[in-house]
């Protein structure tokens, strides 16, 4: 009676397996211990046949027999905690996604060609174009840290000149009215169109208040101050508002 496992070093015989035609005798079991030699004699076993190192990546060579250590794919550091490196392209026919790029960027489609990010801690990023090619650079004059903006020179903000009855849009900020060919009314948009704390200065720029009066009216329930409405009456008068971005406008 033989056992059904075969275990140690073997020097295997030209063949291992049933007597040759008997076909009624087949070997079951395990084959455990040490294998010496390279394998090339045994079918199914895929070995390590060329351009092998230290944490290579391996690939099916010719056939489906060979595993070939791939020179230019390597783990730095091994494979459980370093990282891996490619000499080469990468392609991919979807998107690749990563917590951080390094590098210039400047062959990733769809940024700017040659684009470099800089300036000091908290400057605002702005795109310039030069020739062909659009670059990023951040201004020294205008930060944003800790939650404030710092402007280091001066402000150009949105203003609309009016000789007629108008209403106020969610861009305006200043409005400059001339009242010299009649009265001007200005109906403000509603509070709750316009952000919380947004800004809108009213001037009577020509000077014709005292004559042709422009009367400031808040829209449906709204109110300024309170009052349904008011009225600039003095030449060259004019009224700062903010708005609460809900229901009411006021004076400052």
């Amino acid at each position: 009676m033989a056992y059904n496992k075969l275990s140690g070093t073997i020097i295997a015989p030209d063949f291992f397996g049933p007597a040759p035609g008997d076909p009624f005798t087949k070997i079951v079991g395990l084959l455990s211990g040490t294998l010496e030699g390279d394998g090339t004699m045994l079918d199914g076993v895929p070995r390590i046949v060329s351009n092998v190192s230290e944490n290579n990546l391996l690939t099916i060579g010719i056939n489906d027999n060979e595993l070939v250590g791939e020179p230019y794919l390597n783990f730095f550091g091994g494979i459980d905690n370093g990282s891996l490196h490619v000499v080469g392209d990468i392609s991919a026919s979807i998107n690749i996604s990563a917590s951080t790029f390094f590098g210039s960027a400047a062959g990733l489609v769809d940024l700017p060609p040659g684009a470099v990010g800089n300036g000091p801690s908290g400057s605002i990023q702005l795109t310039s174009h030069g020739g062909t090619d659009a670059h990023i650079s951040g201004t020294m004059n205008l930060l944003f840290r800790d939650n404030v903006l710092e402007i280091a020179g001066t402000l150009a903000l949105q203003r609309r000149a009016i000789s007629t009855n108008a209403t106020a849009s969610t861009t305006d900020y200043i409005l400059g009215i001339d009242s010299s060919g009649g009265a001007v009314g200005v109906e403000l948009q509603k509070a709750n169109t316009l952000a919380d704390g947004q800004l809108l200065i009213i001037k009577d720029e020509g000077g014709s208040a005292d004559t042709n009066n422009i009367t400031i009216n808040a829209s449906g329930s709204d109110k300024i101050d309170g009052q349904n409405s008011l009225v600039l009456e003095s030449p060259y008068a004019s009224i700062q508002l903010f708005c609460n971005g809900s229901d009411k406008y006021f004076i400052y």
